[in-house]
């Protein structure tokens, strides 16, 4: 994807890959213009392409949006009522806030402990191990930079930082 300098001729290009040569997945690939979701969905079906709508959305394990998850279910809403991150000044709080959210929904199975929650870890080691929040100028703003501040681990108990780009 990093071969192309825009996010359609990278989009356009992942599209192609072999089905069967990768597990199942959900990639965005974005610039400052566009935004994609790439999917596999496994055995050997077609990659799906589709262009990411205007505005706030999520992807997990499921589908763009889905609110069969319970993440995106829980979340989804919070992140759309929650203050916007403004990069000019620095405040991402609300949304770092969110980002480290262990609450989730009453799961309807003891098996389901990671699915409602941004930040989690299962009795058997998988966890929340890194977060990252990403801003990007829109063309046209001169001197606006793109950002990135990454928590190099759960980010409920670990700060964002910077990182250079």
């Amino acid at each position: 994807a990093l071969d192309h300098a825009e996010a359609r001729a990278a989009a356009e290009a992942m599209a192609t890959l072999e089905p069967l040569s990768y597990r199942t997945f959900n990639l965005a690939i974005a610039d400052a213009r566009e935004a994609f979701w790439l999917s596999s969905p496994g055995g050997g079906e077609p990659l799906h392409l589709a262009a990411l709508p205007e505005g706030l959305s999520m992807i997990t394990a499921y589908d763009l949006n889905d609110l069969a998850s319970p993440r995106i279910r829980r979340f989804k809403p919070l992140f759309e009522n929650a203050k916007p991150p403004d990069p000019e000044t620095g405040d991402w709080a609300e949304w770092q806030a969110l980002m480290g959210s262990r609450e989730k929904e009453p799961p309807d199975d003891p098996d389901n402990d990671r699915e409602g929650s941004m930040t989690f870890a299962t009795e058997d080691g998988f966890a929340t191990v890194s977060s990252s929040l990403l801003a990007l100028p829109k063309p046209g703003w001169e001197g606006a930079k793109p950002q990135w501040l990454f928590a190099p681990g759960p980010p409920d108990t670990t700060d964002y930082g910077a990182v250079e780009i």
